[in-house]
């Protein structure tokens, strides 16, 4: 993933990084982010290797996944490695909250480690340094979700509940300027039931934000590769779905692909 940074942050990004973050040399098995607890840095992952980690817990529902699909109890169960080129704690700066999984070093490793502090001044201060590094992060996350999902497999367990997430939530994210433009660009659908929205492997063509109702998404069995089930979606030939997550109100959709993420493996 080392391409996605090299590709989103422009030279001035890069120089700006290097000067205020410190490398550091971690050991197998330190951990730099621990579930449940604030962080405090922004790490870039240089060289080595990490993984990520997940523990059962009644309040948090990827936890509850992950441990029905092993049948019982899981302590410290892996959702993911990250190769060089990743960013590790960036989404407390994007919304305040503390961390659902633990990363620790897989083996010696080095990594850049930006203070919590200065991250979140450059963001404030520097318009294009934050669209940069926002884009960046998206592209690595969506990467990462492809990675969970392609785990959980074909199981017929709920990933997780309605969040009850007002719509207002995301429109308090957005500047006045913001909401007009998606007003007059966008259009308010009344959409029936069991329509499909984005379907699994085929290219996805706008943004939906849930503004009543619920969703849910799903991945499909079908093993062929994303072209022929593409294909065979056109054809409306039966494809075997299961679902796996539930959306309510305040959710986006299809938001993903705008970051050059490849085709959506859920519909």
């Amino acid at each position: 993933m080392t391409e996605v940074l090299l590709k989103e942050l422009s030279n001035s990004d890069i120089d700006w990084m290097l000067k205020t973050g410190s490398r550091e040399e971690i050991s197998t098995g330190q951990v730099l982010i621990r579930q449940g607890e604030p962080v405090n840095a922004l790490y870039i992952l240089l060289d080595g290797a990490l993984t990520v980690s997940i523990s059962q817990a009644d309040n948090n529902p990827l936890g509850r996944a992950f441990a029905a699909l092993e049948g019982g109890e899981m302590s410290g169960r892996e959702i993911a490695r990250l190769t060089s080129g990743e960013m590790v704690g960036e989404i407390p700066f994007i919304e305040s909250y503390l961390p659902s999984t633990t990363v620790k070093a897989l083996k010696n490793s080095q990594v850049l480690v930006i203070p919590q502090q200065e991250l979140a001044t450059k963001l404030k201060q520097d318009v294009g340094f934050a669209a940069h590094l926002y884009r960046a992060s998206a592209i690595l996350l969506a990467d990462r979700l492809e990675k969970i999902v392609s785990q959980l497999g074909h199981s017929t367990l709920v990933l997780s509940q309605p969040r009850l997430r007002e719509i207002l939530f995301i429109f308090a994210e957005l500047h006045d300027s913001d909401i007009d433009w998606l007003i007059v660009a966008g259009d308010v659908n009344h959409i029936p039931a069991g329509t499909v929205l984005i379907p699994s492997g085929r290219p996805v063509e706008a943004l939906h934000i849930l503004l009543d109702g619920k969703l849910t998404l799903s991945t499909s069995e079908d093993d062929r590769n994303p072209l022929a089930r593409a294909f065979s979606n056109l054809e409306n030939s039966e494809t075997v779905e299961r679902e796996f997550a539930r959306l309510s109100r305040g959710d986006i959709v299809g938001e993903t692909p705008f970051v050059e993420a490849p085709p959506p493996s859920m519909s």
